[in-house]
């Protein structure tokens, strides 16, 4: 969305940055809503301004609906322990963590994740200086929300982060502004959970790992004939060799029983019909409270542009573009 607010000649706030799914929405309604608007305005026809005031209450009724379905979804779901969320849609929280690698800004800053918006100097309209927007990346490797008790695996792909601040670095004409989130920092989260537990015992499992352990014992050629080279000629042969295939499968199924169930591998990521998918550094209730202002402001103008429907409808020589006077010469000739 920071088209709109380059158009404009306006300076980006923080929250388009994190909230980027939430504000895309209602800033190409808004977008919609203004081009419709002025379309009606340079025309100057009652019929289109009608038009567009009920056009624009459709979509004001759009994004009131969009953005109470989103209060909802996060205000209905209550905050659970990871080891206690139930399968679907759930709410959960703890400190980040790192998962697989430990991420850096452009900056050097050690972090989970980030996102950075790299600006550039240039010259503005009317003189004087301003801020250009280059590019915005961040980090997609998926890092950890850990609890008392358990872990999960936060896939960020797709994710609303509501962040604190931004830090800023200069370097020379180039500006960076970097969101992070760094290890132990508190986090909420809502999204798809799901838990999964990996089956050892399964039969493509169990030939996965002989395969695995006969190449082992392939590798220390000395200790595979001493153990199982039972003529002594210095080769396996194809009875010798299932003789340590067997031997591999015992340990393999011996092992197994032994260390009993695999763990379960908890992850959150993006729901696949629609709903909120957020990661939040701050109180989860200021969610709520931004998606209900959204929803009900969103109502409130549905109302006035459908108001003012009636209001075209009753005068509708107020709407009405006037037309330039033409301007009459003595020879009877117009211009």
């Amino acid at each position: 969305m920071h088209w709109l607010y380059e158009l404009l000649d306006l300076p980006l706030p923080d929250v388009v940055l994190t909230d980027r799914r939430l504000w895309q929405f209602n800033g190409l309604a808004i977008a919609a809503q203004l081009l419709l608007l002025v379309t009606a305005l340079m025309l100057g026809r009652p019929g289109l301004w009608q038009a567009a005031f009920a056009a624009c209450a459709l979509i004001s009724l759009a994004a009131w609906r969009h953005n109470l379905g989103r209060k909802q979804a996060l205000a209905n779901t209550p905050v659970t322990s990871i080891a206690a969320a139930a399968q679907g849609y759930a709410a959960i929280e703890g400190r980040a963590r790192v998962y697989l690698d430990r991420q850096y800004t452009p900056t050097g800053i050690e972090c989970v994740w980030y996102r950075c918006r790299h600006m550039r100097r240039s010259a503005a309209r009317g003189g004087g200086e301003r801020w250009q927007h280059v590019s915005t990346w961040q980090s997609e490797t998926p890092f950890l929300i850990a609890d008392a008790r358990s872990e999960c695996v936060i896939a960020p792909a797709g994710a609303d982060f509501d962040l604190p601040a931004c830090e800023v670095h200069h370097r020379g004409e180039d500006r960076f502004e970097e969101w992070a989130i760094l290890e132990r920092t508190q986090l909420y989260a809502a999204g798809d959970f799901s838990s999964r537990r990996a089956d050892l015992h399964t039969p493509r499992a169990i030939r996965s790992a002989v395969s695995d352990r006969l190449q082992d014992w392939k590798a220390d050629r000395s200790a595979l004939l001493e153990r199982f080279d039972r003529d002594g000629n210095g080769e396996i042969d194809l009875d010798e060799w299932e003789a340590a295939r067997s031997a591999a499968s015992q340990e393999v199924e011996a092992e197994r029983v032994r260390a009993g169930m695999a763990p379960v591998t908890h992850s959150l990521s993006c729901p696949p019909d629609g709903r909120p998918f957020v990661i939040s550094a701050r109180n989860p209730a200021r969610l709520v409270r931004r998606h209900r202002w959204l929803a009900w402001s969103n109502l409130l103008a549905a109302v006035l542009l459908l108001h003012a429907v009636l209001w075209v409808h009753r005068h509708p020589d107020r709407f009405t573009r006037v037309q330039p006077a033409t301007i009459e010469w003595q020879d009877g000739s117009s211009e």
